[in-house]
């Protein structure tokens, strides 16, 4: 699909059918082939394959958020082969506002670790936007995210380091509510319009 942005770019966006829908790709881990550990200009151009490791990038995340593309789907497995799906209200603000993030569940899933990041900024090893002054969470996380100052950085890391194998570390790709600080072997996050 092509998806044309506020300043008249366009962009080829990965879609993937799924629930009767047809959602646009905005992440992806599948191998780890790809490094997330990227410059804040990486992160809001965009990088990847959408079939491996992809991040569709800030810029266009916040433009289809405000496009209308505000139902955020995340799909996680395990390297039992344990599988969840949560679903979310989403919005990126724009780069004036460091892509700030709205979100909150939209419906009970019992393992949410996103919306403890609720209005933080994107941070980035070379761009330091949380809210800790100690640490920049994302020299310490190995990776771009909403990160919070709290919970070790964040309850939700699914740009960080993806392990070969199970691993316990909290650079990983993680999702603490449900599997702690054990490393995820896939994830995908997709979102559509309501």
């Amino acid at each position: 699909m092509t998806f044309t942005t506020s300043n008249g770019s366009s962009k080829e966006v990965p879609c993937h059918y799924s629930d009767g829908y047809s959602w646009i790709v905005i992440q992806r881990r599948y191998n780890g082939s790809i490094l997330f550990n990227r410059t804040w200009a990486e992160y809001e151009s965009g990088f990847g394959d959408p079939q491996i490791d992809l991040w569709l990038g800030n810029f266009f995340i916040s433009e289809l958020t405000n496009a209308g593309y505000t139902v955020l789907k995340i799909d996680l497995i395990s390297f039992e082969g344990d599988k969840r799906r949560i679903e979310y209200n989403f919005q990126v603000e724009n780069q004036t506002n460091k892509y700030k993030l709205h979100i909150s569940e939209r419906n009970f899933s019992g393992i949410d670790s996103f919306t403890a990041s609720n209005l933080e900024m994107f941070s980035t090893f070379d761009n330091d936007n949380d809210k800790s002054k100690a640490k920049n969470c994302a020299v310490d996380m190995f990776s771009g995210w909403w990160y919070a100052d709290h919970n070790a950085c964040t309850e939700a890391n699914l740009n960080g380091v993806h392990w070969p194998q199970l691993v316990n570390d909290k650079r990983g790709v993680t999702w603490v509510k449900w599997k702690g600080t054990w490393s995820l072997k896939e994830t995908r996050m997709m979102i559509r319009k309501p």
